[in-house]
């Protein structure tokens, strides 16, 4: 078209050339050419930039101290004003607006994930760019992690082309504080609700020159979750309010960004909760528990340092995590005696500290194309120790974990991308365990044929080590410990399409297939006895889409649906995998009729899911279920907001997990206000 154009541009410069003296037509041609030499130049200069901004965005290691990866289907960011508008109160629950995660709510009260059908064990699950788990159990409840202290969550469904550290089998999800510095000067939130939710949050950014820190902190409450009126009572739960479903949390956390020299910055921040839960008893089992959390408590604390000299730029990351809880079993639903033989008092004390070392340089690799090299490094010692009350002295659990992957990216033209790396992870468990290792190749190509259009491929093999509780625990004396549980691995394929046809819609399409070798089960010994093995495999694949659409300047609307076809390969005939539902659909509208109104609805479908009975072994199917939920938040004036919400409207009676219902409806509202700080050389509304 460019050449067209130009054509047609020299022809009229002939033709007026004919009737213009010799010496004009001479200025004339020495002005075109004039004009395409600084056009050509203008056309080099924009084309390095587009593959300076490609090299910048490409999908790479999740860090808190690094760049932004780019969006996509493979890669979805949701950032700080999304969070506000799904106004979720915490973590899991803004992550179930996202197709291809299934929350579930397990046997000990926690709110867990799956990924792509990889259940929240095998997906690296961070905070500010370091592991965020409980080093036993290799799980974190995220309903303990209230959203309004988030800046964004960054989730990799496909980890082809990235490196962000080990037991990232089936991705990564990382979940990203407040930024130091950046925000209102002064921030609060309070907001009630039914079953006596009640929440209270502040917070304080400030940024004076090259120095920026923000202190958030705040309580999270509820009395009990309401079950829906068409729950039908059984002898474990007489419908109503949830038996000991309370909830309490206690958040402060702090950042710190310091500028120390141009492009060489210090950061660091601690992260504090403390709570305590109650563990709703199953609905159906014949002797259930009556387990309380009484106390739950997190410390996370790093620093780091992020800079850059020309074309190097450099991340290291130091850490540490504590983890402490107190789980009481009781004897009966009183929740007031430990005198029976299931009663118990244990006390976890886990603990890990490590540190990460990334190093990226880029070069321009002839006249139009660029690569990139960089080198992951981390190590992590986790420690797990136990109280049971009796006075016993148990053993202490050890392993440490070690990463190198080193990785390269070229952009040999703008329409192109390439790269590969290899991952390499060793484990070094304590006692007489045998170590192990880990090596993960994995390759990507992208295409880019139009700057509406990106396309990418990549194959990978990932795994991931057992945890601790997977490896020791006894689970009441009904498991027997298998210390020599070697690692999950997966082969992952993943295509990921990005097209946006025109300004106001975009969609993206994701097609995945993984094999799982090693998978970890439970093999019945008889006698009522148990044991975890690798005697599983597994194939999980599927779709992921997405499409948004602005279809008025005051509608907005996002629909989404994942298909995923999880089956079992060594078992024929019982090709069954628990709580990975075969369909979920998402359709979520956002209307803003003015400046200051705006409300958002939100229709979720969960489909059918398989489930087994723990104690009957008998296999049954979870029905599909349909929920609703509504926000409207008005602007009543500069920096003060207010919303109402309500969620399962409609009042449906479902389960995620069998035994475990979920809340009925629910309604909501609260009041956010916000002091924006003034900055200096902030032009005036009637100045220049």
């Amino acid at each position: 078209m460019r050449t067209t154009w130009l054509a047609v541009i020299l022809l009229g410069e002939a033709l007026l050339a004919g009737a213009a003296p010799a010496s004009d037509q001479q200025q004339r041609q020495q002005s075109t050419a004039g004009s395409r030499e600084r056009s050509d130049t203008r056309d080099r200069h924009r084309q390095k930039r587009s593959r300076h901004r490609e090299a910048e965005q490409a999908p790479e290691e999740i860090v808190v101290l690094g760049r932004r990866p780019a969006p996509g289907v493979g890669l979805v960011r949701i950032d700080q004003e999304e969070i506000e508008r799904r106004g979720n109160q915490t973590t899991a629950g803004l992550l179930e607006d996202e197709p291809a995660i299934n929350l579930t709510r397990n046997s000990r009260g926690e709110r867990l994930f799956s990924l792509r059908g990889f259940n929240q064990r095998q997906v690296l699950v961070l905070i500010d760019g370091v592991p965020a788990v409980q080093p036993y159990d290799g799980l974190l409840n995220l309903d303990m992690l209230p959203a309004w202290s988030l800046e964004r969550v960054t989730i990799v469904k496909s980890p082809g082309s990235t490196c962000y550290g080990p037991n990232g089998l089936g991705g990564a999800v990382n979940i990203v504080t407040r930024r130091p510095g950046r925000g209102p000067l002064l921030g609060g939130r309070l907001a009630a609700g039914r079953g006596g939710v009640l929440q209270l949050q502040a917070r304080h950014a400030l940024q004076a020159g090259p120095l920026g820190y923000t202190v958030y902190g705040g309580l999270l409450g509820r009395d009990a979750l309401a079950l829906s009126g068409d729950f039908a009572p059984t002898a474990n739960e007489d419908g109503g309010w949830r038996q000991n479903s309370d909830r309490r949390l206690y958040q402060a956390g702090l950042g710190v960004d310091w500028e120390v020299q141009p492009r060489q910055h210090l950061r660091g921040g601690v992260l504090y909760l403390d709570g305590a839960f109650g563990v709703p008893p199953s609905t159906r089992d014949e002797r259930p528990r009556f387990w309380r959390f009484t106390d739950w408590r997190t410390i996370k604390v790093w620093l780091g340092h992020h800079g850059r000299a020309g074309t190097l730029e450099t991340d290291e990351v130091v850490y540490g995590l504590l983890l402490d809880n107190l789980l009481d079993s009781y004897d009966d639903a009183t929740y007031s005696s430990q005198e029976g033989r299931r009663a118990f008092h244990s006390r976890y004390h886990d603990g890990s500290a490590g540190g990460r070392l990334r190093l990226q340089h880029t070069w321009e690799v002839g006249a139009a194309g660029m690569a990139r090299l960089g080198l992951w490094l981390g190590a992590q010692h986790d420690r797990h120790a136990e109280d049971d009350g009796s006075g016993a002295t148990l053993p202490v659990r050890t392993r440490t974990l070690l990463t190198a992957a080193p990785r390269l990216e070229l952009f040999p033209l703008p329409q192109w991308s390439l790269g590969g790396g290899l991952q390499l992870d060793y484990e070094f468990p304590g006692g007489n365990n045998q170590s192990q290792a880990l090596v993960g190749p994995f390759v990507f190509l992208g295409w880019r044929p139009g700057p509406r259009l990106y396309l990418q491929a990549s194959i990978s093999r990932h795994g991931r080590f057992p945890s601790l509780r997977e490896r020791f625990s006894a689970a009441l004396g009904r498991q027997v410990p298998n210390p020599a549980l070697a690692a999950e691995r997966a082969w992952h394929f993943d295509l990921d399409i990005r097209w946006q046809p025109w300004r106001q819609l975009q969609l993206r399409a994701g097609l995945f297939a993984a094999e799982v070798d090693n998978l970890i089960e439970a093999a019945v010994l008889g006698s009522g006895l148990e044991q975890l093995q690798n005697l599983g495999q597994a194939r999980l694949r599927g779709l992921d889409l997405e499409v948004q659409a602005r279809l008025r300047r005051w509608l907005a609307v996002r629909l989404g649906y994942a298909r995923l076809d999880a089956r079992a390969l060594d078992r024929p005939g019982q090709e069954r995998l628990e709580y990975r539902p075969d369909h979920k659909l998402l359709l979520a509208a956002r209307i803003a009729p003015c400046s200051w109104a705006e409300a958002r609805l939100r229709v979720l479908y969960v489909g059918e899911q398989w489930y087994q009975d723990r104690f009957s072994r008998q296999w049954g199917r979870l029905p599909g279920r349909v929920t609703v939920a509504a926000r409207l938040r008005l602007r009543l004036f500069s920096g003060v907001t207010t919303w109402i919400e309500g969620r399962n409207l409609f009042d449906a009676d479902y389960q995620s997990e069998y035994g475990y219902p979920e809340a009925g409806w629910y309604l909501g509202a609260g009041l956010e206000a916000t002091w924006e700080q003034k900055r200096r050389g902030q032009a005036q509304p009637n100045g220049r």
